[in-house]
């Protein structure tokens, strides 16, 4: 695919239009800037702005869109407003598996919230809502395996209800305990479900045992296709890409896809962990930005197949270009961890990610009597090293920063080689970006099934 470029040039005293990157099919063509502003247009528009000609059919759109900008003027940043609305409630640290590449030390560190300290975290949340007028928000319970916590979790689901705000509730199991009461007790209580597994029986097996080294798919299959029954199909997968599984990447989609049906997927590639030796099976960014390519290659040829088949990460980097928006607390503004998402420890403790909980990156507390917007921007201000900006030089030209912002703030900080930027986002965007604009213009019904709408068609 030939992505090609559009040079900056002034128009008259006042204006100038900005540089943009350009795919062109037959008749048509896509102009991306690095403000993030996209327009889908002729093929012949395109090729008087590449003369140095404003075509006068689209300069509005353009000034809209900020293609065309005063001469004067400096770039404006696009930044995420501090606003929490996704809460993240760790239940427990005890777990029924051992994960070769687990993130929590589940193996010592054996401890369950208790119902005064969850009555606590529940009040502080409806305090927050109520106080800064916050209409939707989600709250996800987790762990460990946070159905060891079933109890609790209804417990929260009955008492965090308000008047005003609507709650979204989800949990990501590894299924050993999805049985048919526990399937009910979620779905009549509205917890939406994610369900770990790793691709077919060898790899889910070898990564992912209970503690007692047995293997768990026969029993995940089993629990996976009575939750599908219960929920309607409604339900997603979490994977976890290691290095054996990325060879064979294409048959763990269809492994997922075709194989147990199911339509919402989410394509995770494994952390260092503090707890595990897993180094092994990690990959290198290049190797990770070669996958991510190839699960997009495999997701349209799904859907060309007539799979209604959509992977979460794909889509929050899809909706980014067409509608530049925060829809994604990692990908749609960089890391929002802190910003748009909060996470509670077991004590009431507030961090900013639930890969964060050690105890120099904690914002504070729910119990200082401090507002938790606040609490976050003294903690900004505090230094506290997790909100450092993550930009090295080449950040400055490359079109996908106002997306990615120097990418996951945990993988910078496990990079001992790197403190700057996220690599592996830098190296995936440079891929995968480019390809979606192409898919854009060139399969607009694909695009459209992905969204489930038909606002590409006729483009």
């Amino acid at each position: 695919m030939q992505i090609e470029t559009i040079l900056p040039f002034d128009i008259s005293n006042k204006y100038r239009f900005v540089e943009s990157l350009v795919y062109k099919s037959m008749e048509k063509a896509v102009i991306f800037e690095k403000n993030g502003h996209l327009l889908i247009t002729s093929k012949k528009n395109v090729e008087e702005l590449q003369a140095g000609k404003i075509p006068h059919n689209i300069e509005d759109i353009l000034k809209s869109r900020r293609f065309i900008i005063d001469k004067d003027e400096k770039e404006k940043s696009y930044n995420i407003n501090i606003k929490p609305e996704f809460f993240m409630i760790d239940m427990t640290n005890k777990c029924n598996m051992r994960c070769e590449y687990c993130l929590r030390n589940t193996e010592y560190d054996q401890d369950s919230i208790s119902y005064t300290k969850l009555d606590d975290i529940i009040s502080f949340i409806k305090s927050y809502c109520k106080e800064n007028g916050i209409k939707n928000i989600s709250v996800q319970a987790w762990g460990g395996e946070p159905l060891l916590e079933k109890d609790k979790i209804l417990y929260m689901v009955n008492k965090l209800k308000m008047k005003n705000t609507k709650v979204h509730f989800s949990i990501e199991t590894n299924a050993t305990l999805l049985t048919n009461n526990n399937i009910l007790s979620m779905y009549e209580s509205h917890v939406g479900l994610g369900i770990s597994i790793d691709g077919g029986m060898n790899i889910h097996n070898k990564q992912r045992k209970f503690i007692s080294g047995k293997d768990t798919y026969d029993i995940v299959i089993n629990n996976m296709q009575e939750t599908k029954n219960i929920y309607n199909n409604r339900i997603g997968t979490i994977t976890t890409i290691t290095r054996e599984s990325a060879k064979k990447i294409e048959s763990v989609i269809d492994n997922i896809v075709i194989d147990l049906g199911i339509n919402n997927i989410k394509m995770n590639f494994v952390h260092l962990s503090n707890y595990r030796n897993c180094n092994d099976i990690c990959l290198a960014p290049k190797e990770i930005a070669e996958t991510e390519l190839r699960i997009f290659r495999k997701i349209i040829e799904l859907q060309e197949m007539g799979y209604s088949v959509i992977e979460q990460n794909m889509m929050a980097k899809l909706k980014n270009i067409l509608f530049r928006k925060y829809t994604d607390v990692c990908l749609s503004c960089g890391c929002c961890g802190g910003r748009k998402m909060i996470v509670f420890d077991m004590h009431g403790n507030i961090f900013p990610c639930e890969l964060t909980d050690q105890p120099e990156y904690a914002i504070g507390n729910i119990y200082n009597g401090i507002p938790l917007i606040s609490q976050i921007e003294n903690s900004i201000k505090g230094k506290n090293s997790f909100f450092d900006k993550k930009e090295n030089t080449e950040c400055i030209d490359c079109y996908w920063k106002i997306f990615c912002k120097g990418g996951c703030t945990v993988r910078v900080m496990s990079n001992k080689n790197n403190k700057d930027v996220d690599i592996t986002e830098c190296e995936i965007n440079k891929i995968l970006y480019p390809e979606l604009i192409k898919l854009i213009i060139d399969k607009p019904e694909i695009v459209n099934k992905m969204l489930g709408w038909d606002g590409l068609y006729g483009v």
